[in-house]
Protein backbone atom coordinates (compact mmCIF):
# COMPACT_ATOMS: atom_id res chain seq x y z
CA UNK A 1 0.00 0.00 0.00
CA UNK A 2 2.73 2.49 0.88
CA UNK A 3 4.55 1.68 -2.35
CA UNK A 4 1.41 2.41 -4.39
CA UNK A 5 0.93 5.71 -2.56
CA UNK A 6 4.53 6.72 -3.26
CA UNK A 7 4.22 5.70 -6.92
CA UNK A 8 1.09 7.86 -7.13
CA UNK A 9 2.82 10.81 -5.45
CA UNK A 10 5.69 10.57 -7.93
CA UNK A 11 3.26 10.32 -10.84
CA UNK A 12 1.46 13.45 -9.61
CA UNK A 13 4.72 15.36 -9.06
CA UNK A 14 7.91 13.78 -10.37
CA UNK A 15 9.93 16.52 -8.67
CA UNK A 16 8.81 15.55 -5.15
CA UNK A 17 12.10 14.36 -3.66
CA UNK A 18 10.70 12.95 -0.37
CA UNK A 19 8.60 10.40 -2.29
CA UNK A 20 11.70 9.07 -4.04
CA UNK A 21 13.55 8.93 -0.74
CA UNK A 22 10.79 6.99 1.03
CA UNK A 23 10.29 4.64 -1.90
CA UNK A 24 14.04 4.07 -1.86
CA UNK A 25 13.76 3.03 1.80
CA UNK A 26 11.02 0.54 0.88
CA UNK A 27 13.08 -0.89 -1.96
CA UNK A 28 16.07 -1.25 0.34
CA UNK A 29 13.98 -3.01 2.99
CA UNK A 30 12.90 -5.54 0.38
CA UNK A 31 16.47 -6.05 -0.90
CA UNK A 32 15.80 -4.31 -4.22
CA UNK A 33 19.05 -2.41 -3.98
CA UNK A 34 19.34 -1.31 -7.61
CA UNK A 35 15.90 0.31 -7.43
CA UNK A 36 16.72 1.81 -4.03
CA UNK A 37 19.91 3.34 -5.39
CA UNK A 38 18.07 4.78 -8.40
CA UNK A 39 15.42 6.38 -6.17
CA UNK A 40 18.02 7.70 -3.72
CA UNK A 41 19.96 9.22 -6.61
CA UNK A 42 16.81 10.86 -8.00
CA UNK A 43 15.93 12.20 -4.56
CA UNK A 44 19.46 13.51 -4.14
CA UNK A 45 19.29 15.21 -7.53
CA UNK A 46 16.03 16.95 -6.62
CA UNK A 47 17.01 18.00 -3.08
CA UNK A 48 19.08 21.08 -2.45
CA UNK A 49 21.19 19.29 0.17
CA UNK A 50 23.39 16.26 -0.47
CA UNK A 51 22.22 14.29 2.56
CA UNK A 52 21.05 11.36 0.46
CA UNK A 53 24.54 10.30 -0.57
CA UNK A 54 24.92 8.26 2.63
CA UNK A 55 21.85 6.19 1.70
CA UNK A 56 23.21 5.61 -1.80
CA UNK A 57 26.51 4.38 -0.36
CA UNK A 58 24.81 2.09 2.16
CA UNK A 59 22.53 0.51 -0.46
CA UNK A 60 25.46 -0.04 -2.82
CA UNK A 61 27.40 -1.75 -0.02
CA UNK A 62 24.47 -4.04 0.82
CA UNK A 63 24.05 -4.89 -2.86
CA UNK A 64 27.74 -5.91 -3.08
CA UNK A 65 27.42 -8.03 0.06
CA UNK A 66 24.66 -10.11 -1.55
CA UNK A 67 26.90 -11.16 -4.43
Amino acid sequence: MARKDLDKAIKLDNNYAPAYLLRGFLFELTSKFSKAIADYQQSNKLMTRGDIEIYIAMAKRKKRELR
